[in-house]
């Protein structure tokens, strides 16, 4: 059995293979990891935040693999102006996968979400917006824009979750510098992870919306390419039920993402509601479209880093449980205090 694995394994595309073993290695390497440490400590729903890391690194790791098997093609959508196209495709890869691996054992994460933030920005500024802004009235490149912004926020949010800000001691009294170093630190998180709700936000928003004006396809993120449609599994009851109920979810947590006081909830909803349409729609999907990785793999990945982005997000806002992340607990008045004062 063991020598017949890996004769199965070279029989393979490696074009399907790659991206299968890629996603499933960080799914082992991170798996013990979490159900030993966060989620080991977590209480109720902070569980299930626990899990967003890991959710987001698969997904990424699966996508870096698609960067290697599919390089020339990732290359040719770079922008023309930009040099070593194909190098930058390869590189790309494997940060990808490198950043994967980071938040699967959680060794220097807070780096690799930083990083995965600055990346998708990258991708913003230099590919989405000017695809936009070149076809304004193109809906694949309008999703493609919103696709990412998640991933940015969560990225950002689990970043500053753990950042330490420091004192200035040179700073005039009265400055936000100049306040305690916890003081000062807490405060510069509590403005990014604001941030964050904020741009998570706009998309979920978008895509809430979106169900109802498009209920013929499978919900979550909407199918850019109208030519490759996700359809709801025939064995599922009431198709126009699941579509509104996750269109409504989507609207109504935007809204309490923007309020923020509401955002942890709202962000642990939108996990907890793509996880299900991962169960019920994306991996039947998969499992049918094995051999196709554009429309099968791809699509269950990108809501596995929708359903991770949004627990990430979760996770860098105040809770109950202080456990998840090593974010110790802020005192909010203090905080309050001195965003009033400064």
């Amino acid at each position: 059995m063991s020598k017949l694995v890996p004769v199965l394994a070279f029989s393979i595309d490696p074009s399907v293979f790659w991206p299968y073993a890629a996603g499933a290695a960080i799914l082992v390497i991170g798996l013990p990891v979490v159900m030993m440490g966060a989620a080991r400590r977590a209480r109720g729903l902070d569980k299930l935040s626990a899990f967003g890391p890991l959710l987001f690194g698969i997904a990424m790791a699966v996508f870096g693999a698609d960067h290697f098997v599919t390089a020339r093609f990732v290359a040719s959508i770079i922008p023309s102006w930009i040099p070593w196209r194909l190098f930058l495709a390869y590189f790309v890869g494997v940060a990808l996968i490198a950043g994967a691996l980071s938040l699967a054992t959680t060794i220097q994460w807070r780096l690799a979400a930083a990083s995965f933030a600055l990346m998708f920005l990258i991708f913003e500024l230099t590919m989405h917006i000017p695809n936009l802004i070149a076809v304004p009235h193109s809906k694949a490149r309008l999703i493609l824009l919103l696709r990412d912004i998640p991933f940015l926020a969560a990225g950002l949010a689990f970043a500053a979750s753990q950042w330490r800000g420091t004192a200035t001691p040179s700073a005039p009294s009265g400055t936000e510098a100049a306040m305690p170093a916890g003081l000062s630190g807490a405060l510069a998180r509590k403005r990014l992870i604001t941030v964050a709700c904020l741009l998570m936000a706009i998309p979920i928003g978008a895509f809430g919306i979106d169900h109802f004006l498009n209920p013929n396809f499978a919900p979550g993120i909407p199918q850019e390419n109208p030519g490759r449609t996700i359809p709801m599994p025939s064995w599922l009851p009431a198709h126009a039920l699941w579509i509104y109920l996750t269109g409504s979810i989507f609207v109504l947590s935007a809204i309490a993402l923007i309020t923020v006081r509401y955002a942890r909830a709202a962000a642990i909803l939108i996990g907890a509601t793509v996880l299900l349409m991962i169960a019920l729609v994306y991996i039947p999907v998969t499992i049918a479209r094995a051999a196709d990785v554009n429309n099968g793999l791809n699509y269950l990945c990108i809501h596995f880093a929708l359903a991770g982005a949004s627990l990430m997000l979760a996770s860098a806002l105040p809770s109950h449980s202080p456990t998840l992340v090593g974010v110790p607990e802020i005192e909010p008045q203090a905080v309050d205090q001195a965003v009033t004062s400064s």
